[in-house]
């Protein structure tokens, strides 16, 4: 069974969404184009959360014109977070790193900032250049000021670059670390890190972690009602159960995740997940 991207690739962007969302509700006597921008983030947000990647993409544009209109940097900053995270799930490389290089150039050095950065890191990360993504991720562990939430997304991104590497042991520290404070309070992040986990596990060759780790992250992500991290669940269940010797319940699980990326519109991930059906059978 041909290994899928998809689950190294494995990462929290709804967590991304989170500092994109605050302050969304309109106020009196607003100016129109701060109404709009609140209304069309809002909407994204809700798009996003819901898997519907299409509509999300659509209104973080509405708001990013909109935050143009009002002359808000600010707000311009926080679409163009929405819109690469979307961009980036949909597999559009390039929309993403537009997106987020303006949201880095307009956001000031608040967290924005360090979710643009962030963003930037991974794509990075997936475009095969760990080092630089590695020193992106470092940059923004460095700064004290983060909230705790970007800090772990960022640590996540870390260990996935060591787990790319060839570290384990790093990956499996950092990944501790992660998956100690989300268990606090941070539900997205900690299915992230339960299945980075779990693709350490499997490179290890360690199946019965790999699996109880991939289905603990299944369970928490169906209950934030998050298709496209569902989606990479069941993919990432699937490798680990092929490597089980267990091909019938593997390609259930590639089953759900097509239908699930076909409802997200993440074609690519379609096609992978297509092409791995049919090449174990």
């Amino acid at each position: 069974m041909a290994t899928l991207s998809t689950t190294l690739q494995r990462f929290a962007l709804l967590c991304l969404m989170t500092g994109t969302l605050a302050g969304c509700a309109s106020a009196p006597l607003e100016p129109a184009a701060v109404r709009d921008f609140k209304r069309h983030q809002r909407l994204g947000g809700e798009h996003y959360q819901a898997g519907r990647l299409a509509d999300a993409r659509k209104e973080f544009i509405a708001a990013r014109s909109s935050a143009e209109r009002d002359d808000s940097d600010h707000h311009a900053a926080l679409a163009c977070l929405g819109l690469g995270a979307t961009a980036l799930l949909l597999g559009d490389f390039d929309e993403a790193t537009q997106a987020f290089g303006l949201a880095r150039k307009l956001a000031g050095n608040g967290n924005p900032m360090a979710l643009a950065q962030i963003g930037l890191a991974e794509i990075a990360r997936r475009g095969g250049k760990p080092t630089e993504a590695g020193e992106m991720f470092d940059t923004v562990l460095a700064n004290p000021a983060i909230p705790e939430e970007t800090r772990l997304q960022a640590l996540n991104g870390r260990a996935l670059v060591a787990l790319a590497m060839g570290d384990l042991d790093g990956a499996e520290a950092m990944l501790k670390i992660a998956e100690t404070r989300a268990r606090e309070n941070w539900p997205a992040i900690l299915a992230a890190t339960l299945a980075n986990q779990a693709r350490l596990s499997l490179r290890r060759e360690h199946h019965r972690e790999a699996i109880s780790r991939a289905r603990e992250a299944l369970a928490i992500d169906r209950n934030l009602h998050h298709p496209p991290a569902i989606a990479a669940d069941h993919v990432l269940l699937a490798e680990v159960l092929q490597e089980l010797g267990n091909p019938e319940d593997a390609r259930a699980h590639l089953e759900r995740a097509e239908m699930l990326y076909g409802y997200t519109g993440q074609g690519g991930e379609r096609t992978r997940v297509r092409a791995t059906r049919a090449a174990s059978r």
